[in-house]
């Protein structure tokens, strides 16, 4: 469990193009220079930004996911690179869109060879 002075991290693996800027969910890009008055659980109206959404769709090309059959190897797979690194995970999850686990990476260093799973 978190202990006083320790921080925790939520990092979030995506798909390529699984959720792009315009999106209907909500979005907000680097540094909230643009972002909807949304969110996932609170979506913004439709036509919220629907030309942003537009354009980036026509660019994007197609979306990349993780297949079912994969998900619960991956999982392992981050989950055997976090233990390698020494962090703690407190929590972690694979889905055909994301994956996203909650860590106390305390060093700025980038997983063992950078490499995530290998």
């Amino acid at each position: 469990m978190p202990q006083p002075g320790c921080a925790w991290w939520h990092i979030v693996l995506t798909g390529r193009n699984t959720w792009l800027p315009g999106d209907r969910r909500g979005f907000r890009n680097k540094h909230h220079r643009i972002h909807s008055s949304g969110d996932y659980k609170h979506p913004p109206p439709a036509d919220e930004h629907i030309g942003l959404r537009i354009h980036n769709q026509r660019q994007a090309g197609e979306e990349k996911t993780f297949p079912p059959a994969l998900q619960s190897a991956m999982g392992q797979a981050m989950l055997a690179t976090i233990q390698r690194a020494k962090w703690a995970c407190l929590a972690l999850a694979v889905s055909h869109s994301h994956a996203h686990f909650c860590s106390n990476a305390t060093k700025h260093t980038p997983p063992p060879n950078g490499q995530w799973g290998v």
